[in-house]
């Protein structure tokens, strides 16, 4: 493919791109712009072709305060991102201003990654021939990788893990490619490209992880409430004309829903952590989806019975209530085991059941303590609340959560191994934070076991 082939086509993709997506990028710009008025976009400087830099342009994800504290890296649930921000990292929408940058020459659809100048360094070498390649939105590791930020593990400074395994891996995968790219490949790269943005929005792997047992329960909960609510309606099972119907709402319902609940925040918070504004969130979201289905069917089949609304409705909200709340009452009745402006800020290390019964002694009336929130090196509770705390991120995010938080303490309900001990000592002591092993401080001590 020439080079003036290859740019005819990023001008005629990206300007579509933009016709396409200018109502959305209308309702991210007024949302930002009610945020924070005039700095609705966000320009970094990249490395660009011939190792030239040249501003990339986002939509702002961090606050309009923020410097440049923290990993020169985005992980997963950055404690620096505003929550539209989150949002926007997620489903990718806050790189759609770069189609402006491929408008301009400074990038074009199909090519490697733009890096930030902090690690221009590690162009040496055969990785230098990256640089020869004009950076763009789609390449292999913008499949590969669409959800990086999943990636970093929870013991290892974000900037390290990505200089030290994620950009060599990258960069010899990119180069694997562009150096034997053709049209072909290209567009079907883009395909990719775009169908790993939109299927990777939401993480399964995570809620599977997560919540396996009550997204099976769930299924089995909508199964049951679309077999009882026929057999309530018709007093047994449907007439034959209703068959077709009912059959389709019995393969195709429970998807439907559950990627709907998944979507819009049902499997937020693990099920032992479900409280009121959950219930409240389940309500709504079966509500709206159950609606959305029952519009569907009535197009397809004009004769449906309408009294399948309100019997649908009532029977899926009691039953996936009903899991929910057993799931939270045998795990609050089970002994507590090692899982993992005031006067001091403390940041919890382990969101288990001494870490949430810690959570209340700190935010009782009579402490002089405030409670910043919890980390986990579980990546399954990132982002989640505890107790109405958020698992602010891992151990390797504690200097981005300092950052934000400027917490004073942190309290570990678990006893580390030397390794770990080690790199927390040298944490707290740089950032001056004080460090409590609550398994070595009585009287603490005594609820753990040698």
């Amino acid at each position: 493919m020439t080079k003036a082939v290859k740019r005819a086509l990023d001008i005629a993709i990206s300007l579509v791109g933009l016709l396409v997506t200018l109502p959305v990028i209308g309702i991210v710009m007024l949302l930002l712009s009610i945020e924070s008025p005039r700095h609705i976009f966000f320009a970094q400087t990249r490395l660009g072709l011939k190792g030239r830099p040249f501003n990339m342009y986002k939509f702002r994800k961090l606050p309009v305060n923020w410097t440049d504290e923290g990993p020169g890296v985005t992980v997963a649930f950055d404690s620096r991102m505003t929550k539209l921000g989150a949002f926007l990292e997620r489903t990718k929408i806050d790189e759609l201003p770069q189609l402006w940058n491929i408008l301009k020459g400074d990038m074009s659809i199909v090519g490697p990654r733009p890096e930030s100048l902090k690690f221009k360094d590690l162009f040496v070498g055969e990785y230098a021939e990256l640089l020869r390649f004009k950076p763009g939105i789609f390449g292999p590791n913008q499949v590969k990788y669409r959800n990086e930020a999943e990636l970093y593990p929870p013991d290892v400074p974000p900037e390290k893990f990505y200089r030290e395994v994620l950009f060599p891996e990258k960069a010899r995968r990119d180069l694997d490619y562009f150096r034997k790219t053709n049209p072909f490949r290209d567009l079907l790269l883009i395909l990719k490209g775009v169908w790993a943005t939109f299927s990777g929005i939401i993480s399964w792997r995570r809620i599977l992880n997560l919540h396996l047992r009550i997204v099976v329960a769930d299924v089995l909960m909508i199964e049951a409430a679309w077999f009882l609510a026929h057999l309530t309606r018709y007093s047994g099972l449907p007439p034959e004309s209703e068959w077709e119907i009912f059959l389709f709402g019995i393969w195709f319902l429970p998807p439907f829903l559950i990627a709907g609940m998944a979507l819009f925040g049902c499997y937020r918070n693990p099920a032992r952590f479900f409280y009121v504004p959950d219930a409240i969130r389940l309500i709504m979201v079966n509500s709206f989806l159950w609606l959305i289905f029952f519009i569907i069917l009535f197009i397809i089949h004009r004769s449906l019975s309408v009294y399948i609304i309100p019997l649908v409705a009532a029977f899926l909200i009691i039953f996936e209530m009903l899991p929910r709340v057993a799931l939270k009452f045998f795990w609050e009745m089970k002994p507590l085991d090692q899982q993992k402006r005031s006067t001091s800020h403390v940041l919890i290390y382990g969101a288990g059941r001494i870490g949430t019964s810690m959570s209340g002694l700190i935010n009782g009336r009579a402490s002089a303590m405030e409670l910043v929130g919890f980390v986990d090196d579980n990546p399954y509770l990132r982002g989640r609340r505890v107790h109405g705390f958020e698992v602010l991120g891992r151990e390797s995010d504690l200097p981005t959560i300092h950052a934000v938080h400027k917490f004073d303490e942190i309290w570990m309900t678990f006893k580390p191994d030397e390794i770990k001990r080690l790199r927390m000592m040298a944490f707290c002591q740089k950032q001056q934070v004080k460090l409590t092993i609550l398994a070595e401080t009585e009287p603490f001590s005594r609820i753990f076991a040698d």
